[in-house]
C-alpha cells in the first residue's frame, strides 16, 4: 500500500510538471507544427524550468508557499492545460500519424538499453536520501527550509543569527532545484529525502528524451536512438554508483546524489538547440524558449549565468557573420526575456550573505600574473580528464576525430555554432580555474570532481554534434 501510495504521488508530482509546462508550450508554439516528441520534451523541460522560477516571484512577493497557496497557483493552470489536452485528443490530430515501420533488432536493443538505465537510476536514486555534501546543504538544506518555513525571507537564508558561516551552505547559489524538491514534497505531504530525488530522475528522463528530439529531424529513428542511448553509458553519468561500488565499495554518487549539474545540463543543451533551431528558421517562439532555458540554467546553477552570457554572445556572432541586421534586435529579446524571469533571483541575491571561502576569490592583476604559470597545466589536466575511459568513454575522443574529419562541413554549416558555445564554455572553465586564488587548484578543482562536473555540463552538446557528424549531410542540419 505504501508503495503504491509513493508512486501515485511521484506520478502526481510528474504530471503537474508536465501540464504546467504543456501550458506554456502550447502558448508559445500555437501556431507551429510540432512532433509529438518535441512537444513531450518542451513540456517537461518548460515545466521544470519554469516551476521554481514562478514559485520564487510569488515567494518574492511575501506569498508563503504553503500548500494552498500552491495549489491556487498551479491547479487552475493544471485545470487549463487538461482541457486543452482534452480538446487536442477529440480533434485526433495530436496522436494520429501515419503507420511507422515496426522496430529493428537494433533499435529495440537501443530502446532496452535506454529503459534498462532509466530503470537503474530511478531505482537507485530513491534507494537512499541525499549522499554528497552539496547535495545535504546546498540543495537539499535549503529545500528543507522552504519546505518547512515557506518563506525565502528565512532567518536561515538571511543569515540574521550569523548561523551560515559556520553551515556554508552556499547562500547566494540559485534555488531552482531546491524549489522544485519543496514542490515535490508538498505534492508528498510529507519531507522524504530519497523520493525527493525523483526530480533528479525527472531530469535524467528530459536529457534522454530531449537529445533523441534534437537528434530526429534529418535523421532516422535508429540513429535518434542511438544518440539518445550514447549518454545512458557513459560512465561519469553513474560511474559513482556502479563502477566504483564494483571497484571500491560503497561509493557516494556524485550526479544521482541530488545535486544540480544534470539540471543544468540539461537546460544549457535546450537553450542550445531552441536557439539553433531559431537561427535555422527565425521563429520568435524557438528564441523565447531559449530564453526560458537559460534563464532557467541560470536559476539552477550560478555557472548557469556564464553559460547563458556565452549563448547570448554566440547569437551574435553568428547572426553578425550572417550579415543579418537584426542581430541586435535578437539579442535585446533575449535578454530582454532573461533579465525578466531572472530579475528577481538577482536582486535578491545582493541580499545574502556571501560564502566565506567565495568572500576570498579577488581576482586582481598580481593574483593573476602569479597565477599565470597554471594554465598549461591546467589545460593538460583538462585533456588527462577528457580522455579518462573510467569516466567518459570514448565519448570526447570521437567527438575530437570526428571534428577533425568533418572540419569543413563544420565551417560551411550552421554547425559551427555549437563549437563556439562547447569550446568557449571550456576555455572560459580553463581560464578561471587556471587563474583561481587559491593554494592548489589540483586539489580544488581536479580531486575534487569538479572539473569533471563542469565538463559534464556540456556533455549532451558534445553528443549531439557527434550524432550530426556521423550522418555527414546537410541535409541533417535542415529542422
Amino acid at each position: 500500500m505504501l508503495i503504491v501510495n509513493t508512486v501515485g504521488q511521484l506520478v502526481a508530482f510528474a504530471g503537474l510538471i508536465v501540464l504546467i509546462g504543456y501550458l506554456v508550450e502550447r502558448a508559445l508554439f500555437r501556431r507551429h507544427r510540432l512532433s509529438p516528441m518535441d512537444e513531450m520534451v518542451l513540456a517537461l523541460g518548460l515545466g521544470l524550468g519554469l516551476t521554481p522560477l514562478v514559485m520564487f516571484d510569488l515567494a518574492y512577493l511575501g506569498v508563503p508557499l504553503s500548500p494552498r497557496n500552491l495549489w491556487f497557483l498551479f491547479g487552475p493552470w493544471a485545470l487549463i492545460s487538461v482541457i486543452f489536452v482534452g480538446r487536442r485528443l477529440r480533434r485526433a490530430g495530436w496522436m494520429s500519424e501515419a503507420v511507422r515501420p515496426a522496430l529493428s533488432p537494433g533499435e529495440k536493443v537501443l530502446i532496452t538499453l535506454m529503459v534498462v538505465a532509466l530503470a537503474f537510476v530511478t531505482l537507485f536514486a530513491l534507494s537512499k536520501p541525499f549522499d554528497v555534501w552539496d547535495a545535504v546543504v546546498t540543495w537539499g538544506w535549503k529545500a528543507h527550509v522552504l519546505y518547512h518555513e515557506q518563506t525565502i525571507y528565512s532567518s536561515s537564508f538571511l543569515d540574521h543569527e550569523g548561523m551560515l558561516t559556520r553551515v556554508r551552505p552556499r547562500p547566494q547559489y540559485p534555488l531552482g532545484l531546491p524549489l522544485l524538491e519543496c514542490l515535490a514534497a508538498t505534492i508528498m505531504g510529507t519531507w522524504d529525502e530519497s523520493r525527493l530525488k525523483f526530480v533528479n530522475v525527472l531530469f535524467v528522463v528530459l536529457l534522454v528524451s530531449s537529445l533523441y528530439a534534437a537528434c530526429r529531424p534529418g535523421a532516422s529513428r535508429k540513429h535518434a536512438l542511438f544518440c539518445s542511448a550514447l549518454i545512458v553509458t557513459v560512465p561519469f553519468l553513474s560511474y559513482q554508483t556502479v563502477l566504483r561500488i564494483l571497484l571500491v565499495g560503497g561509493k557516494k554518487s556524485a550526479l544521482l546524489g541530488g545535486l544540480a549539474d544534470v539540471p543544468l545540463a540539461c537546460f544549457f543543451f535546450l537553450s542550445a538547440v531552441s536557439a539553433y533551431r531559431w537561427l535555422l528558421r527565425p521563429r520568435l517562439a524557438w528564441l523565447v524558449a531559449a530564453a526560458l532555458f537559460g534563464a532557467a540554467a541560470g536559476f539552477t546553477k550560478n555557472e548557469g549565468l556564464a553559460m547563458s552570457a556565452l549563448l547570448a554572445g554566440a547569437l551574435i556572432v553568428f547572426l553578425l557573420r550572417q550579415g543579418q541586421r537584426r542581430a541586435w534586435l535578437s539579442l535585446f529579446i533575449f535578454a530582454g526575456i532573461w533579465v525578466v524571469m531572472l530579475g528577481p533571483w538577482l536582486v535578491f541575491r545582493q541580499t545574502l550573505p556571501p560564502e566565506p571561502a567565495m568572500a576570498r576569490f579577488h581576482w586582481s592583476a598580481a593574483e593573476v600574473m602569479r597565477t599565470v604559470h597554471n594554465l598549461p597545466g591546467v589545460a593538460l589536466a583538462f585533456l588527462r580528464e577528457a580522455g579518462r575511459f573510467t569516466a567518459w568513454g570514448f565519448v570526447w575522443v570521437i567527438w575530437a576525430i570526428l571534428s577533425w574529419l568533418r572540419r569543413r562541413q563544420i565551417l560551411s554549416s550552421p554547425l559551427w555554432f555549437f563549437y563556439v558555445l562547447v569550446l568557449g564554455g571550456v576555455l572560459l572553465d580553463l581560464i578561471v580555474i587556471a587563474f583561481a586564488p587559491v593554494a592548489r587548484w589540483e586539489r580544488a578543482f581536479v580531486e575534487s570532481g569538479t572539473l569533471a562536473r563542469l565538463l559534464f555540463h556540456f556533455l549532451p552538446l558534445v553528443i549531439f554534434l557527434i550524432g550530426r557528424l556521423i550522418i555527414a549531410d546537410e541535409r541533417a542540419d535542415s529542422v
